[in-house]
């Protein structure tokens, strides 16, 4: 469960980054072709706020498109790693049910220590 926890922050994180380099530091029209017209009309450009604003803003937003492909890996790997199938992946981030598994006989060739 609290791998669940960690990586649902995780992407949370990764998300408010992303809106925030591409808002606040790229400013680029091409990161915002999905808005209402009336919207792209109202941007205008901007210059930098400061020297290297774009270039950071790009660098956050690919660090954060690689912690949000982590976590999702992260989690993948974990789920087949505990014999997961679709519905407890499903489940898992819907009900936060954890990995543990209830009431299951230990795999074998393990021990219970």
């Amino acid at each position: 469960m609290l791998l669940t926890v960690v990586l649902s922050l995780v992407m949370m994180a990764s998300l408010f980054l992303m809106l925030y380099a591409a808002v606040a530091l790229v400013q680029d029209k091409r990161l915002f072709t999905s808005a209402p017209k009336d919207i792209q009309a109202a941007v205008q450009p901007k210059a930098e706020r400061f020297p290297g604003a774009h270039v950071l803003g790009w660098c956050l937003l690919a660090f954060a498109v690689f912690l949000f492909t982590g976590a999702i890996v992260c989690g993948g790997w974990d789920g087949v790693r505990n014999d997961f199938s679709f519905r407890r992946f499903f489940f898992r981030f819907l009900f936060n049910t954890g990995t543990a598994r209830r009431n299951a006989p230990p795999a074998s060739g393990t021990s219970l220590i």
